[in-house]
């Protein structure tokens, strides 16, 4: 009884597989990068401390002066991407059993793949095919979420033309 239970949650939600790889494969690469971008962070407030003491000067001053810099503004830019994927594959891993939510998921992966890629962190060229891996993840979660979606329209026109 309990293995033929087995298979009727796995014939209900078959994406929900690929959407938990594509949001485990997205945690554990968004999270390291988050750590690597956390730690030239560090260092920027290193700096930023020497420079207020340096200057004497109020350390929101020279924050503004510092956030003026493309560099500063692209790695703040990288750290808030960075950690709305952090955010993305948490909520992937949550409600990867619920059919309606693959609408709004579709439309967090698409528009985390399109931020990605304006920032940068994923190449605009075919050169470097470990840049281009980093988007594995978001195309398992988008082909989990339209299998899943796809179940659930089939189900339901199946279950609207059957008899009662």
């Amino acid at each position: 009884m309990r293995n033929n239970r087995a298979q009727k949650l796995k014939k209900k939600y078959s994406g929900r597989s690929l959407i938990s790889l594509g949001a485990a494969a997205l945690l554990v690469w968004s999270g390291y990068e988050l750590s690597i971008r956390a730690e030239d962070t560090a260092a920027w407030i290193d700096g930023l401390r020497y420079l207020s003491r340096a200057r004497q000067q109020s350390v929101w001053d020279n924050l503004a002066l510092m956030m003026g810099s493309p560099a500063m503004r692209a790695l703040a830019y990288k750290l808030l991407f960075l950690s709305g994927c952090v955010l993305l594959a948490l909520i992937c891993l949550i409600v990867r059993n619920r059919p309606k939510a693959s609408v709004p998921l579709l439309l967090f992966t698409l528009l985390a793949g399109y931020g990605g890629w304006s920032l940068g962190l994923y190449p605009g060229q075919w050169s470097n095919a470990l840049q281009w891996l980093k988007l594995a993840p978001l195309l398992l979660i988008l082909a989990g979420c339209l299998v899943n979606l796809f179940q659930a329209v089939y189900r339901g026109r199946k279950r609207r033309s059957a008899p009662r």
